[in-house]
Parts: C-alpha cells; sequence; structure tokens
C-alpha cells in the first residue's frame, strides 16, 4: 500500500514539475523535482522499491522531456544504487543543512552524468559555460526545494503507515 501512496506522490511532483508556474523559474532553470523523489526514496526506502522508481521515474522522465530515451533512465538508477549504498556510512536525514548539501551533489552529479551519456550516445552535449552557469543554478533550486518536499513526503509516509 506504500507503494501507492509513493506512486500518487510521484505523479504528483512530475505534474508540478511539468506544470511549473513561470514566475517561479529562476534565470530559465527550475528545480529537478524527480532527482528530490529519488533521493527521498533512497534514503528512506529499501532494496527493489528504489530501483524500482528510479526506472519508472527516470521513464517517465525520458518520456516527458527531450532527453534521449533512457538517459534518466541510466542516470536515476546509478544515483539511486550509490545513494542506497551511501546511506549505510552516511546519515543525513535529520541534518536540514547535510540534508541541502547531499541534494546539490546528487543533483550536480545528474547533469553532468547526463550531459556525458549525450556526448556517449553522440548527441551533441551542452557547452561547458552553459553547463557550468545552469548546473549551479539548477542544483542550488533543487536543493532549496528539497528541503519542503522532502518533509512533506516523511509527512505523508509516517502519516500513512501509522494508520495503517
Amino acid at each position: 500500500m506504500i507503494n501507492v501512496v509513493l506512486g500518487l506522490a510521484s505523479f504528483l511532483l512530475l505534474f508540478i514539475w511539468l506544470m511549473y508556474p513561470p514566475i517561479l523559474v529562476f534565470f530559465s532553470v527550475k528545480p529537478d523535482l524527480p532527482i528530490i523523489l529519488i533521493i527521498f526514496l533512497s534514503l528512506y526506502s529499501k532494496g527493489k522499491r528504489t530501483f524500482f522508481w528510479a526506472v519508472l521515474l527516470g521513464g517517465l522522465k525520458d518520456f516527458l522531456t527531450t532527453d534521449l530515451i533512457g538517459i534518466n533512465i541510466i542516470s536515476f538508477s546509478l544515483l539511486s544504487m550509490i545513494l542506497g549504498n551511501l546511506e549505510a556510512r552516511f546519515f543525513f536525514r535529520d541534518k536540514k543543512s547535510s540534508l541541502f548539501i547531499l541534494v546539490f551533489c546528487v543533483s550536480l552529479a545528474n547533469i553532468l552524468l547526463v550531459n556525458l551519456l549525450h556526448g556517449l550516445f553522440g548527441v551533441s552535449p551542452y557547452s561547458l559555460s552553459a553547463i557550468l552557469r545552469i548546473i549551479i543554478l539548477e542544483s542550488l533550486y533543487t536543493g532549496l526545494w528539497s528541503l519542503p518536499i522532502i518533509f512533506l513526503l516523511k509527512k505523508c509516509v509516517l502519516e500513512f503507515s501509522t494508520h495503517q
């Protein structure tokens, strides 16, 4: 049943990400809400569930954006596996500053990984100056949005698990 709650939260975040109000766009950059969900699932869930959601969200993001099909599936899957292994050694659950730094770094890694995969598949990657300008802004913006979103997701999961 927790998968239903996570599925609804995923589709709600994807809808918000797609319909993101232009007034909240900061220097042509909007936060990467799907990566926030992958980070949340990697930190607060275990095992195959996280990998399943990474593949599903990566596929949906590939389908809904102009990226090559499979780029986000690969990126999200790799990041979820790395985060799943890091979580055992580095406990980022309760400190807001460390959560922000974690989301910033994962967002940064995701943008670089997607750009690298574009280059490997023969699609000309973005220029280095554009990446450096956009990468920092998108990572910062994603990190800022992650704090309230992860807080709300934690509340929803805790509320659901106590009423079950």
